[in-house]
């Protein structure tokens, strides 16, 4: 890019004061010293450059310009019709990045003329477009056109009694399980989209139970059950004889156990009664 700096004045743009004008500093354009990927004589390249200056691009050893060797200043700071060092005989440089694919090809410091590379897409990923290779013409590699996109895994399946949150269905993202109130769940909460698909099996959600509810003496329990006690199932005690000590009423919490300990019946014991002596009254003749 161009650098600007202070000198010659323009036309005025300001009148302080009868017969006295203020000029704006003009910006001066220079370039920077030319940069052409594998050139040299770098260290012979000025700070800066003049619009109009020349500069004159020479190659490494081993490759040759392409195009003009001597560029020119622009008005606009930038150098006109930059030229490239290529390798000399038509070779190719190591061929470019593309993202989400790779080459199986020996890493070679220069490739032959009419050199074919083959890409391949990375682990995860399909090819969408192609063609999938590039040859060596004229020292540059031919266009890939080939695009990777990851791979899909779709859902994950259904749930029963749960559901999956997903931060996506593309390579690379997961699946967490959730039970509804009530279930716990039993297997894999996370998946993970792998290039095969879904890692591991679908989770279940298995209704939480309770045990039995325990016996209390001289006391009636009632809770109505299928032969499952759910969470949120309520168990109800009475006393039939003293008064009760504790929770009437306890409930099947969504850790499978009651929610208090059992009640218990204090004082349920009769009062034992005393036997009183009868008395006889004798009439004496």
């Amino acid at each position: 890019m161009g650098t600007a700096s202070e000198g010659r004045v323009s036309s005025p743009v300001e009148q302080t004061a009868p017969g006295l004008l203020i000029f704006p500093p003009v910006k001066r354009v220079t370039c920077p010293p030319p940069a052409v990927p594998n050139s040299s004589g770098q260290d012979g390249y000025k700070m800066e450059y003049e619009v109009g200056e020349h500069a004159t691009i020479s190659c490494q050893e081993g490759f040759e310009v392409i195009g003009s060797s001597q560029v020119t200043c622009g008005v606009d700071g930038q150098w006109q019709e930059m030229p490239e060092c290529r390798l000399a005989g038509g070779k190719c440089q190591p061929p470019p990045y593309f993202p989400n694919a790779h080459t199986e090809h020996r890493d070679q410091r220069h490739y032959e003329p009419n050199t074919a590379v083959r890409f391949k897409c990375n682990h995860g990923y399909r090819m969408v477009r192609g063609p999938s290779t590039i040859y060596c013409r004229n020292g540059q590699w031919t266009d890939l056109r080939l695009i990777c996109e990851k791979k899909k895994c779709g859902s994950a399946g259904e749930i029963q009694n749960g559901r999956y949150h997903y931060t996506g269905s593309l390579f690379g993202d997961t699946a967490t399980a959730t039970c509804n109130e009530g279930y716990r769940l039993v297997g894999v909460g996370v998946r993970h989209c792998r290039a095969h698909g879904w890692e591991g099996r679908v989770p279940v959600c298995e209704a939480i139970q309770c045990p039995e509810p325990p016996l209390v003496p001289d006391a009636d329990l009632f809770f109505d059950t299928n032969g499952i006690i759910k969470h949120g199932s309520m168990a109800s005690y009475k006393c039939r004889l003293g008064t009760l000590i504790g929770a009437s009423d306890i409930f099947c919490t969504e850790d499978g156990t009651w929610s208090a300990p059992a009640p218990r019946c204090e004082g349920q014991h009769k009062a034992k009664r005393i036997a009183l002596p009868v008395l006889y009254h004798e009439t004496v003749l």
